[in-house]
Order: structure tokens, then sequence, then C-alpha cells
């Protein structure tokens, strides 16, 4: 994947810091080439100590990119975090219910079975929300997932893989 495909990808994806968004556009020599001229005087004139430029940055730069190719990659990488299983896989198995909401129909098993009981935990458990779970709770659940969710994301990125 190119730089710049990246880069529009984590800034669509939350996923850049302001000052190194900052830094790669005034970098970027690509980015020149692809915006026309006046895109990239509202690009470099933005002022990037303001959180509002990211939003004015990416209404411009995502006509640039294939917002399919886009939604691949981030539920590409949601997947390889509930497979790789960091300590803050909690969250990666929510977004798959936020994604199943969103349209993602093929995400069911991902949301309804695991997402969701992360948003809404079963009724065994002391709490009616992930955040009022004891920790030894929250690591249950979660034990409780493994290893089937990393599975059904294995399935899920093999299907992008197979494409």
């Amino acid at each position: 994947m190119d730089n710049f495909k990246l880069a529009v990808y984590k800034l669509i994806a939350g996923e850049h810091e302001l000052a190194k968004f900052e830094a790669w556009i005034y970098s970027s020599k690509e980015l020149e080439a692809i915006l026309n001229a006046e895109e990239y005087l509202a690009i470099i004139s933005l002022d990037y100590s303001q959180d509002s430029s990211l939003y004015e940055a990416e209404k411009v730069l995502t006509k640039y990119i294939d917002t399919g190719k886009y939604h691949e990659w981030y539920i590409s990488r949601v997947l390889q975090k509930i497979v790789d299983r960091p300590a803050d896989v909690y969250k990666y198995i929510d977004r798959c219910y936020d994604l199943y909401c969103n349209g993602f129909a093929f995400l069911n098993d991902l949301g309804l079975n695991y997402g969701l009981k992360i948003r809404v935990p079963p009724s065994n458990y002391s709490a009616d929300s992930w955040c009022e779970l004891t920790s030894v709770e929250q690591i249950q659940l979660i034990d409780s997932f493994y290893p089937d969710v990393a599975e059904e994301a294995k399935k899920v990125i093999n299907w992008f893989c197979d494409r």
C-alpha cells in the first residue's frame, strides 16, 4: 500500500496524531502530485493546531481513495487485533458490533455473539455494562470467547484474502 493511501486510511480511522499528520502533509511529495493546485493549497494552509483541521483534510483527501478498500483495510485491522488478543481486545470485539450495526452484515457472528456481549454482558455477570464488570469478570468474559472469536475473525480475514 502506498504512503498516500495509508495516511488517508489512518486519518479516517482516527489513528493520526495531529503533529505526525501535519509533518506528513508538508513532507509528502506524492500529495502535491495527486491533488490539484487548489486542493493542495487548501491542505497545506490548514491550521493544524486545531483539531478541526483533520476533518477538513479528510474532506479533501477522501475523494482520492476507494472507500470500499478503506473499509476492507479497517475491518481487517480490527479483526487482526482480535486474533492477536492485546490487553484491550474488548474494544475491537465491541467494534465488531458497531460495524455490524453500521451495515456490515457479514460481521453478524462477531457483532452479535461477541461484540454485543461486551456491550451488554450476559445475565450471569454482576453488571449491565463492560465498564461496571469487575476486572476478574472482564477477563472471564473475554476468556469465554476464545478461541472461537479468533477463529471467526480469521475466517472473515480470509474472505478478504480470497477475493
